[in-house]
């Protein structure tokens, strides 16, 4: 601990004595270099036939909550809500990063997915048309958006084309939408 707070003094010490040296380059504490690196890789995915997901995979940066928030974002004020969706659910089948239930909600607002249910379907369908795998891991992320939207029909009709993906419920998806269904007739 006293080598980082050693290495902190001098690192400021130093900033203050070279203005001109940029903190970007420096801030090794700092997370803007992997939302910089997973927008760069998004805004590119838009014009290319690459898959997404797998490109993502490939970038070398921490994933957390700040990160995927700031992603969202940046998508939703670039209307790319569908790019934002594929990057949410991406982001939810990482083995070291879990949405909480905030971030769903986050996501739910950004895209309006309350207004606008359809957009669960679509981000299906991107999948659909460039022959992406979906898991059942990816059903649990977009039954979970649609819990948080209140979609409880929409829910119902991602179970129904879970078997269009060859994909079947398991005891988990059948609790998932059991519980919001239940949630939303209250």
């Amino acid at each position: 601990m006293a080598n980082n707070l050693v290495s902190r003094y001098l690192l400021t010490t130093f900033l203050f004595q070279n203005p001109n040296y940029s903190l970007m380059v420096v801030r090794p504490y700092s997370s803007s270099s992997s939302v910089e690196n997973y927008w760069k890789l998004l805004q590119r995915s838009n014009d290319s036939q690459t898959n997404l997901e797998k490109t993502l995979t490939n970038v070398r940066g921490k994933l957390d909550s700040s990160i995927v928030e700031i992603i969202l974002k940046r998508c939703s004020i670039n209307r790319s809500s569908l790019l934002g969706l594929r990057f949410f659910i991406w982001a939810g089948l990482q083995p070291d990063y879990r949405h909480t239930s905030c971030m769903f909600n986050k996501a739910c607002k950004l895209f309006e997915i309350h207004q606008k249910p359809q957009t669960i379907s679509d981000v299906l369908e991107s999948y659909r048309m460039e022959n992406r795998l979906v898991s059942v891991k990816t059903f649990k992320v977009v039954l979970n958006l649609c819990g948080e939207a209140k979609l409880a029909d929409e829910a119902l009709g991602l179970l129904r084309k879970m078997g269009e993906f060859g994909c079947r419920p398991d005891t988990t998806i059948f609790n998932i939408y059991i519980f919001f269904y239940s949630k939303s007739n209250i």
